[in-house]
């Protein structure tokens, strides 16, 4: 349960702290969605925020495996998980 809970938290916090990056990054790249009549937001919106969570992922699940977790042994790694 600790194993779980260290992967989650590891998770959690990288996600706290890199979504307001990837926000950054995505005005800074003019990767944002633009107000119109058919959206629901009335400012530019960054469209970054998917990249933070997936690094976020990813880090958590190599954090996991180098500090010899038990949440290392549920993962299996195939050709299908790389292509995630």
């Amino acid at each position: 349960m600790t194993t779980i809970l260290f992967t989650f938290l590891v998770a959690f916090g990288l996600s706290l702290c890199l979504t307001p990056l990837a926000k950054i990054f995505g005005f800074r790249a003019g990767a944002v969605d633009l107000p119109g009549e058919r959206k629901a937001h009335t400012e530019p919106t960054p469209r970054c925020g998917g990249i933070a969570i997936v690094l976020s992922f990813f880090i958590a699940l190599a954090a996991a495996r180098f500090a010899g977790t038990e949440v290392s042994k549920l993962v299996v790694v195939t050709s299908q998980f790389l292509g995630f």
